[in-house]
């Protein structure tokens, strides 16, 4: 009889259940109903528990990934320090980041050598193409000036460069005439992720045009190398990664508002003494412009890095709420669950009054740093 009662625990405890390919045995079965029935006992606490820590664990993902991005992580660019963003804006008509006209993009660079080693100007649109099967496929276009990709030090990997005589404007028509000279043909540069998608990464690209004959398209010239991207205000509406940059071929214009700029501060050069040279073309300019003149133009002149922070400070701050919102949570929150679990004891309620008050210390010192009134607010809130 005991022989077949221990035979019989042997069966029981050796008894598996196959789940998928893992194996189960009763004696896991069993710590899982018990864990279970804890997490059953005590639901409300531990949904608490869990939601916190899911907040906060999300929120600091969110701040880092965004910070990493943008704050964190180099420009792709040679010196980007001194890479700033020149925006235009309509003061008496509180208008702000005006395209620029190619006409003030001329102005500004050839009237602020002193402090600036250049401008560049550039703008991006989607467009519709037909591949060389006739399938439609989208792709991002973007119009530069020949020297954007020497100021901001991009790489070329396959060709060259554009020229100077690459942005040569095109030669007059008329409307009732026959033009006398052939238009100039556009030059182009594809990405590199493009020129891998496309083309296969084949070379033999280079010095025909991007699409199939009977489609308007530039001659590509060279292929960046990876990794290049824009970056600019999300209000913009600059795509990151054009597939295909083109330069633009543009006459001395003033009345076309179609770029936006980007330039570079000869080095030792302060921010203050470049903004000041920037508002001495603003005032000549509205003198020759009378629309100018009466809207309040007004150039503005910010390091890209400051302009990135503060765009995209509202998607770092709403995770900081979230994260702020879980702190204070679990701070005021810990020692009711602690004496909710365990409510006998003298010893308990000590640990539950030393907790809280460690709670509120923290809470103290936090408030008495030197912060921002918002902040503040946020913090006490």
């Amino acid at each position: 009889s005991v022989a077949g009662t221990s035979a019989c625990d042997n069966a029981q405890h050796s008894l598996v259940i196959d789940i998928g390919k893992r194996e189960i045995s009763t004696v896991e079965l069993g710590l899982i109903e018990t864990a279970v029935k804890a997490l059953r006992k005590r639901f409300f606490a531990n949904v608490l528990a869990a939601t916190t820590i899911a907040l906060g664990v999300g929120a600091s993902t969110a701040v880092f990934t965004v910070a990493n991005a943008v704050l964190l992580r180099p420009l792709p660019y040679k010196d980007p320090n001194r890479i700033v963003i020149a925006s235009m804006d309509l003061r008496k008509r509180d208008v702000r980041n005006v395209r620029f006209s190619f006409a003030n993009l001329a102005d500004l660079r050839d009237q602020t050598k002193s402090t600036f080693e250049g401008f560049a100007g550039v703008d991006t649109e989607r467009a519709i193409v037909q591949t060389e099967n006739g399938t439609p496929e989208q792709i991002s276009v973007a119009g530069v000036t020949p020297n954007f990709f020497r100021l901001l030090g991009a790489n070329i990997a396959y060709g060259r460069d554009f020229s100077d005589q690459d942005g040569l404007p095109q030669p007059p028509r008329s409307l009732w005439t026959a033009p006398q000279t052939p238009p100039l043909p556009y030059i182009g540069i594809l990405s590199y992720e493009y020129f891998v998608r496309r083309y296969g990464g084949n070379p033999a690209i280079l010095g025909h045009p991007a699409l199939p004959p009977g489609q308007p398209s530039a001659i590509i010239v060279g292929v960046l190398a990876p990794g290049f991207k824009l970056y600019f205000p999300p209000e913009d509406g600059i795509d990151a990664t054009p597939d295909v940059w083109a330069a633009t071929r543009s006459r001395y214009d003033r009345d076309g508002e179609s770029i936006y700029v980007v330039g570079k501060l000869r080095h030792g050069v302060p921010l203050e003494e470049a903004q000041a040279s920037a508002d001495v073309v603003a005032a000549r300019i509205r003198e020759v412009c009378p629309f100018c003149a009466t809207a309040g133009f007004s150039l503005r002149i910010q390091l890209i890095r400051q302009q990135l922070a503060a765009a995209v400070r509202p998607a770092i701050l709403a995770p900081l709420v979230q994260v702020s919102f879980c702190y204070s949570l679990l701070m005021r929150m810990s020692p009711i669950l602690l004496w909710y679990r365990c409510p006998s004891g003298n010893a308990n309620w000590q640990f539950v009054r030393r907790s809280a008050r460690l709670a509120g210390d923290c809470f103290a010192h936090l408030s008495s740093t030197r912060c921002s009134p918002p902040a503040l607010g946020l913090l006490r809130a």
